[in-house]
Parts: structure tokens; sequence; C-alpha cells
């Protein structure tokens, strides 16, 4: 047995309740921890070949070979041995198991929470270089350098949104004059639409958990107000439990939900998201493209081979056949001197004339088969889609409809 382990998965807390219904009665413990790697279990045999073995070792003579063969493993033993960070070092060496506690063993769950997820992270910007104007002030763009002073300015405006921030520095980036920092101004705006569309999906989720948490409140209320004779204080413990872990990562949005409310109201955060959406839905067009012209380019070449083989074929088909016919005319002109298999020597070199050519005729019409049946029956990869949508739009003077097909 050889392995290797690079670590443990741990639960991040006890049970609260079990979901599965009557597949869970009888459960007793849960798996506390997983210890991850790889392993090999090998099985080595030897044997004794052309000798005698005795007792104990002693007088054993021969030639020993040694067979190995591999009876189990799991993950990649000579990846996690160069990379213990490697994605191959996913099999259960152990695991760790805890008793399960008693209230998640008579326990459902509620729901709270649920579809909720992480937050996004916010991206930093880090603090700006100083700038290299150069000594020769005479030579300074003072427009150019203004402009940066708002961006700059901008920047420590914590009440200003992220998007505001990164136009400006496109402004920088996008001056017409000679413009020394427009690589470092066009990072800088980058840097910023990162941090702006990290806002925004952080401003909509925390809307999102607000009136989760409104419902989820609301339910958890409506339960515990339920006499104990009809649902159990153990269950609504357990529902309890539930409801504080699924919040308790959303405590400083719950603090404040009028104000990411707000926030997630505004334009800009619209904006972004309406622009990272197109930018996606962009993304996904040019790749459907990029694959459309790969099956175009596919479908185009094989149909040109299948017209060439097929044209090949009928021309070579046709033509071996007559190479054919000739030679047999030419074999039975040669052979009308001849006795027997007896021929003269002036209708020798006819005759292998003739076998020559119905030779070559054979082989052609061989080949033109071929490439005829191949052309034929060769499949098309799938052909590039095509559409067809009509149009119906103001004419000439009156309403007209048009159909447009596009291949």
């Amino acid at each position: 047995m050889e392995y290797v382990a690079v670590g443990q998965q741990v639960a991040d807390g006890e049970p609260l309740a079990l979901q599965g219904g009557a597949a869970c009665e009888g459960a007793t413990h849960y798996v506390r921890a997983m210890t991850m790697g790889a392993f090999s279990l090998d099985a080595t045999a030897s044997r004794t070949v052309g000798g005698s073995a005795g007792a104990g070792g002693v007088g054993v003579s021969g030639d020993t070979r040694s067979g190995i063969t591999n009876v189990s493993g799991g993950g990649d033993l000579a990846a996690c041995k160069a990379d213990p960070k490697s994605v191959r070092c996913d099999a259960v060496l152990q695991l760790s198991v805890a008793t399960l506690p008693q209230h998640a063993a008579a326990s459902k769950e509620g729901g709270f929470g649920r579809g909720l997820g992480g937050l996004t992270s916010i991206p930093t910007v880090g603090q700006m270089r100083e700038l290299e104007v150069g000594s020769d002030l005479a030579k300074a763009d003072v427009a150019l350098l203004q402009l940066i002073q708002a961006a700059t300015r901008l920047e420590k405006n914590e009440k200003e949104n992220a998007l505001e921030k990164a136009k400006m520095w496109r402004m920088v980036a996008e001056y017409s004059g000679e413009n020394p920092f427009q690589q470092s101004a066009k990072k800088r705006a980058e840097d910023w639409d990162r941090v702006a569309l990290a806002e925004a999906q952080r401003a909509v989720k925390a809307k999102k958990v607000c009136e989760k948490n409104a419902s989820d409140s609301g339910k958890l209320g409506k339960l515990l107000a339920i006499d104990d004779e009809v649902l159990s204080k153990s269950q609504k413990d357990a529902y309890q439990r539930e409801y504080d872990r699924a919040y308790s990562p959303f405590k400083e949005i719950l603090s404040d939900c009028e104000g990411w409310r707000a926030r997630a109201g505004q334009p800009w955060v619209a904006t972004v998201l309406e622009r990272q959406a197109q930018s996606e839905k962009d993304a996904t067009e040019r790749g459907d493209q990029e694959q459309q012209r790969v099956v175009s380019d596919k479908y185009g070449t094989v149909r040109k081979w299948k017209k060439v083989s097929t044209v090949g074929g009928v021309v070579l088909l046709g033509g071996g056949a007559a190479m054919f016919a000739t030679g047999y005319l030419l074999s039975k002109s040669a052979t009308t001197d001849c006795v027997g298999a007896a021929c003269p020597a002036s209708a020798q070199g006819k005759v292998s004339t003739a076998n020559l050519v119905g030779s070559i005729g054979i082989v052609a019409a061989a080949v033109g088969a071929v490439g005829l049946i191949g052309g034929l029956v060769w499949p098309l990869p799938q052909a590039p889609r095509s559409e067809a949508r009509v149009h119906i739009g103001p004419g000439p003077g009156d309403v007209g409809v048009s159909t447009v097909f596009k291949f």
C-alpha cells in the first residue's frame, strides 16, 4: 500500500436537520472530516522456476521472478507527490465520523436562506504611483494634468460610485494630445470597472438577502408561535438554529437594508449590470459565430471533396470501362492469327498491349467505383444553421412584408 495524504476536508458544523425523509431513519453518525490524497494498492507475487526450495529459505535455488498487480487505487499518486494542490488528489483515504446530534435526527429543515449563496468580493484598486511629469515644465500639458488631477480627486471621494471613477480615467486615456499616461490611465479605468461590477452585484445581492430575510423571519415567527403539542420545542430550536446560521454571514447587510435597497435602485447599478449582460451576450454570440464558421468550413470542405470524388469516380469508371473494352477488342484482333496458345511473333506485341490496356482499365474502373461510392455514401457533417425570419415594416408608401433568409 502506497499513499500520499494532502489534507482534510472538514464540515463547517454539525447538521442542523436531515434531508431525505425515510432514507435517514436509523442514522446515528455523520461525516465530520475526510482525509484526501491518492493511493495505490499493489499485490506482489514471487515464484521460483527451475530449482528446489527448502524450509525457512534454506537451500533455495533457481530463478526467482516477481509479478506486480495493481489491486486498487484512487487519485493520481505521481501527480499528488509532485503537487499536493493537484485536482488529481481526489481520493478519500480516511473518514472521520461523529455522533449525529439528537436534534438533527429528529428535525426537518425550513429552507431558510436557501439559494442566497455568498457575497461578491470587492476588488481593491492600489495606490496610484507618483506621476513622472518631467523637468521641462514648459512642455507640460496643463490640460492633461488638470484632467489627471480631477480623476485622482474623484478617486478619493468615497461617496462617488466606481463607474464614474472608471469614466474619468477613461477620459484621461482617450486624451487627444500627446499622452504619456495613456496606458496607466487605461489600466486604472479597467480596475475601477471591475470594482463597479462587483459593487453592483453586491448591491443587488444585498437587496435579495433583505427581501429573503423579511420572508424567512416572518415564517420563523409563525413557526415559533405554534403550540408545542403541534410542533415540538426541539423542532422549533432546529428552525431557529437553521435561520441563525443562514443569515449570520449577512449581519452587516441586514443592519442597513434600507440603504442597500436604495443603492440597488441607483441608475449606475442598472447600467453596469446591463453592460455586463451585453458583454456576456456578445461573447456568447462570438463563440457561436466561430463555431458556426468551423462547421461551415468543415461542411464546405467535405461537400467539395464529395463532389470531386463523385465526378472523378464517374470519369475513372467510364474511362476504365472504355479501356477495358478497348483492350478486349485489341486482344480479339491480335489473336485471330493464333492457333491455340501459339501466336506468331507479329501478334505477341499486340497481345501484350491489349493486356496492358485491359489491366489499366480494370484498375481505373475499380478506383472510379470506390470514388463514386465514397462520394455518394460518405456522410456530410452537420450543415450550418440557416435562419428564416419574416420582417414586417414600412415599405415605400405602405406596409410591406419581406422575408430574409440567412445562410
